[in-house]
């Protein structure tokens, strides 16, 4: 009898389908605890990932980077997606959080999947004013020629009412073995040369101090460039009793973000970027973050960055882009010091790669970006 019953219930107990009583078990007490504490199912079954991506001019990093939709619209409005960067490039992520919890960003890493050397020709025109005299450089910050070049110089300036008068340089201002126009047959990939220099003769400082300022420009064509280059702003400063220039264009400056410094030749890999701080991404909040990418040489390059938020990996999309190196220190982009600097010791003229002690002084330093940021 005894045996009996305990077949019975062994065989009650096969037929007891346990599954059901488990998913039965798991659901209440997930409803259980979905009742009491959502936020503990938000941390289990929510998400960090990537909201948006874009890469910017480097000099946008910091900007709005707390406000997407005003971000977006900035971009929408004065950026035209260009593929070349000047320099360096900017790289802004924002994330979203699905989670109840706040998760830090612990490590980013750049991973480039292809990068090249390349080469190119980046010719510019920069004024300065050394002793009331001004001097006018062509600079090419690539290594390629450029043939057959013309360049023009024109000034200008704003009557009492408004309106915009083009001036006969030949009148205002006395040239120094030149006219206000040139040709060159070439400048070679890394020259430095100068185009004009001139003083203001008395009817061009009478204008000026009627006048505040004159704008002076330069007009550059050649077989693959065309383009007006604004040089600055002629003042006399009625104080010091001498000219400057301006070339308030705008502001370089950046706030800190964080930045990916790349050796070219190292090629592809995953490289670590420095963090000086970590940022919180919290829920239901787009968070932004921008990595500044700065190569030492003019390049190619494609690479996607990598994130570590919590536990989480997040990778972002595969980002190519063209950057340009310069040659020559440049000053935020004015090249103030590299002109001084010729002045003062008489450069007129300067190949690449003649005088190591000139190009000590000349040359671009990548890290310099660094003194950008306020």
């Amino acid at each position: 009898m005894d045996n009996h019953n305990t077949i019975d219930i062994k065989e009650k107990i096969k037929n007891i389908d346990f599954k059901w009583y488990i998913t039965t078990i798991i659901a209440i007490v997930t409803l259980f605890i979905a009742i009491t504490n959502k936020a503990l199912i938000r941390d289990w079954f929510g998400y960090i990932s990537i909201d948006f991506i874009k890469i910017i001019p480097y000099q946008w990093a910091g900007t709005c980077i707390e406000n997407k939709e005003n971000f977006i619209e900035m971009i929408d409005f004065y950026y035209n997606n260009t593929n070349i960067h000047n320099k360096a490039c900017g790289v802004r992520t924002y994330f979203k959080n699905e989670k109840a919890s706040t998760y830090r960003l612990s490590d980013m890493y750049i991973d480039i999947e292809e990068i090249e050397f390349i080469d190119n020709n980046d010719i510019d025109i920069s004024a300065i004013v050394v002793d009331n005299c001004v001097y006018i450089y062509a600079i090419n910050q690539g290594g390629e020629d450029v043939y057959n070049i013309k360049v023009a110089l024109s000034a200008e300036h704003y009557d009492d009412s408004g309106n915009k008068i083009n001036l006969y340089t030949n009148m205002y201002f006395d040239f120094i073995n030149c006219a206000s126009s040139c040709d060159i047959d070439c400048i070679y990939g890394g020259e430095i040369t100068q185009l004009f220099s001139f003083y203001i003769n008395d009817e061009g400082m009478k204008l000026l101090q009627q006048n505040t300022w004159l704008t002076l420009n330069a007009n550059i064509v050649s077989n693959d460039i065309s383009e007006d280059v604004f040089l600055g702003f002629l003042i006399y400063e009625e104080y010091d009793k001498k000219v400057i220039i301006s070339k308030s264009e705008g502001n370089d400056s950046i706030p800190p973000t964080f930045f990916s410094f790349i050796d070219v030749n190292k090629g592809v890999g995953k490289y670590k970027i420095p963090m000086q701080t970590n940022p919180s991404i919290e829920n239901d909040f787009n968070v932004g973050i921008d990595v500044i990418i700065v190569p030492n040489q003019s390049c190619n390059i494609k690479f996607s960055l990598v994130y570590k938020i919590g536990k989480d990996i997040i990778k972002t999309e595969i980002i190519s882009t063209k950057i340009f190196v310069p040659f020559y220190k440049d000053d935020h982009g004015y090249y103030d010091s590299l002109l001084i600097y010729c002045v003062n010791n008489n450069i007129k003229d300067y190949k690449r790669g003649t005088q190591p002690y000139v190009e000590y002084n000349l040359n671009y330093d990548i890290y310099s970006i660094l003194e950008e940021i306020e």
